[in-house]
C-alpha cells in the first residue's frame, strides 16, 4: 500500500469555476518520511518545515526503504535537497466541481525545506518528481522510484525522525 506525507496548503482556486483544488486543506506527496496510507490524511508539515527522514535501528538513514515495524517508509534520496514534487495522492489537477483538468498542484522543496505549494503548468503527466540543479535547471525524474523499496529495514522502538539538514551534516 502506498504511503504519503502531507503538507498544509492554502486554497488553490480552479481557474474555471473557482472551487478549491486542494482537498481537505493538505497536499499528499511521497518524499522523505511517509507514514500515512492512501486517503488517510494527517498533516505532517507546514510550509517552512524541513523534510524529515527516519533512522533505522542500526542508526543509518536509508533512502527508498520501507520499515518492517511502524508502517512507514523513507521515500526518496536524501542527497537531493532541491525538488519540485507533484501532489500524488488525490489527483488535485482535476476539479471535483467542474471536472476541469489543468495545472498540477506541486510543492517545492528548497535546501530541504518546503517552501511553497502552488499550481504548476510545466509538469508532464508522467513526472512526479523534478530535481532542481544548482544552476536552477530542472531535471525531470520519471523513473526515480523504479524498484522501490530498495530494502526493508528494522525500526525498533519509537520512530527517530531527523531533519534533512542534520542528515546532510552527518
Amino acid at each position: 500500500m502506498p504511503l504519503f506525507a502531507h503538507v498544509e496548503s492554502p486554497p488553490i482556486a480552479c481557474p474555471t469555476c473557482g472551487a478549491n483544488l486542494v482537498l481537505y486543506g493538505e497536499v499528499g506527496f511521497q518524499w522523505g518520511h511517509c507514514c500515512h496510507p492512501f486517503g488517510a490524511g494527517g498533516t505532517d508539515y507546514k510550509i517552512g518545515d524541513e523534510i524529515l527522514w527516519r533512522r533505522a535501528a542500526d542508526g543509518s538513514i536509508p533512502s527508498w526503504s520501507y520499515f518492517a515495524s511502524g508502517g512507514s517508509a523513507n521515500i526518496g534520496d536524501l542527497s537531493f535537497a532541491n525538488l519540485i514534487i507533484r501532489e500524488s495522492e488525490l489527483d488535485s489537477n482535476s476539479c471535483a466541481n467542474c471536472s476541469y483538468s489543468g495545472p498540477d498542484v506541486a510543492l517545492e522543496i528548497v535546501d530541504g525545506v518546503i517552501s511553497s505549494v502552488a499550481p504548476r503548468t510545466d509538469i508532464l503527466p508522467e513526472i512526479e518528481i523534478i530535481i532542481v540543479n544548482p544552476d536552477g535547471s530542472q531535471q525531470p525524474m520519471p523513473n526515480i522510484d523504479r524498484g522501490m523499496p530498495h530494502g526493508v529495514r528494522t525500526g525498533r522502538g519509537p520512530r527517530k525522525l531527523v531533519p534533512q539538514s542534520a542528515v546532510l551534516g552527518d
